[in-house]
């Protein structure tokens, strides 16, 4: 005795059995995108954060005008008046890079902090080593061609030729 194979009662066409699935696999697709754009936003809200603080120098003085970047983007901001920044939208694990004309460049590494206080310290040069050119300065080490050392006695001693000098 043979068993009688179950065969659906559905009496379907081919076509129309196609169509059927196409349309549950798009409406599948579309609840991945819904579901995965949820948890890509939802997760990129949470490693981002404002951070802000103040910039002085060795002497516990305010530095207005500090250079405050986030380390390889172009987020970045400068420091008021009273040497503080505040900083939208920044990635837990960035590097907040602090310059400042005549200090040393410094880098502090975010790790989870709100508020961060820098001390930028002197970035002191030899002046032996640094020379007055008409438009600019040089280092001596750079310098080519002639250079000349005039001292003030020297342009005290010129005459001038017109009203101007």
């Amino acid at each position: 005795m043979k068993k009688k194979l179950w065969t659906p009662s559905l009496k379907i066409s081919f076509p129309s059995a196609l169509k059927a699935l196409l349309k549950l696999k798009l409406l599948l697709v579309i609840l991945l995108f819904l579901f995965f754009g949820a948890v890509a936003s939802e997760s990129y809200s949470q490693t981002t954060k404002s951070i802000s603080g103040q910039v002085k120098d060795s002497y516990e003085v305010s530095l207005p005008g500090v250079s405050v970047v986030v380390k390889g983007t172009n987020i970045g901001t400068i420091t008021d008046i009273n040497g503080n920044f505040s900083l939208q939208s920044v990635p837990e694990s960035a590097i907040l890079q602090f310059s400042f004309v005549g200090m040393k460049t410094q880098e502090v590494v975010i790790k989870g902090q709100a508020k961060i206080n820098v001390k930028l310290t002197d970035a002191a040069i030899g002046l032996n080593e640094v020379v007055a050119i008409g438009y600019g300065t040089m280092k001596k080490s750079d310098l080519t061609g002639s250079a000349q050392r005039v001292s003030v006695s020297d342009v005290a001693s010129l005459t001038n030729t017109n009203l101007m000098q």
